[in-house]
């Protein structure tokens, strides 16, 4: 039995080697005895292209303001927007599950961040139609609960995703991006997901509230979380 992480990175984090730092705090945690591989999924490079295009028409006392702006909103508009693009970062996505849910025997687990989870929603809701399902899921500083919203209908969500064993949405309170999901409606609230707060700060850094976002994927303490979850008794989650 090998154990397989697909991750997924969210906006902004668009450089191969984004994970190492993820993969090192996990193989920390890991139980030596159980077989590991990690996939490393990058999307953000197709449409780097776009944003830099953006970023060079801006004056440059405005940049750096500008350019946060530029890649953080850049990212959503263009996958929501362009169907090809959209198209083509699922394909390739596509192509790394391919690989691990033919084998039987593996457990697989998607570990996506920000925008990601959403870019893996859609993913994987086209494998359940198929029967195909993947193990574990984590999204960590989630904004899929907006995407979700089905504003065609009246307190309307699409449907959450099923995996085999269990589904945790992991969240800092303070992260302005980041919503839950097991409240949704009654469809999710009966769905196999577990919202789990993860408070990044230390108690001083409490008293001065500020939005947290960025660093889930480098956060030790998260991936030690992660691991003991996939360890956990089903019985017990």
């Amino acid at each position: 039995m090998k154990y397989n992480f697909v991750i997924i990175h969210g906006i902004g984090d668009d450089v191969t080697g984004y994970s190492h730092k993820f993969q090192k705090n996990i193989l920390r945690y890991w139980d030596t005895n159980k077989e590991i591989e990690f996939f490393e999924f990058l999307w953000g490079n197709e449409i780097e292209e776009g944003e830099k295009n953006l970023i060079n028409q801006v004056p440059d006392k405005l940049l750096t303001l500008r350019k946060w702006f530029v890649i953080h909103v850049s990212d959503i508009i263009a996958y929501l927007r362009k169907k090809e693009l959209s198209e083509k970062i699922n394909q390739n996505l596509r192509e790394i599950l391919n690989k691990i849910l033919n084998v039987s025997n593996n457990i697989n687990i998607v570990v996506a961040h920000s925008f990601g989870s959403v870019i893996a929603y859609d993913v994987l809701c086209g494998y359940q139609k198929h029967g195909l399902q993947i193990d574990y899921f984590f999204s960590l500083g989630s904004p899929l609960a907006i995407f979700v919203n089905d504003f065609k209908k009246e307190n309307g969500f699409f449907k959450p995703l099923k995996v085999k064993r269990h589904w945790y949405n992991i969240y800092d309170p303070n992260d302005l991006i980041a919503f839950p999901l097991g409240n949704l409606d009654e469809n999710w609230k009966s769905a196999n997901i577990s919202d789990k707060k993860f408070n990044f700060r230390n108690f001083f850094e409490n008293l001065i509230p500020y939005p947290y976002h960025s660093d889930y994927l480098e956060e030790k303490k998260l991936a030690k979380l992660i691991v003991s979850f996939i360890n956990e008794p089903l019985e017990y989650i």
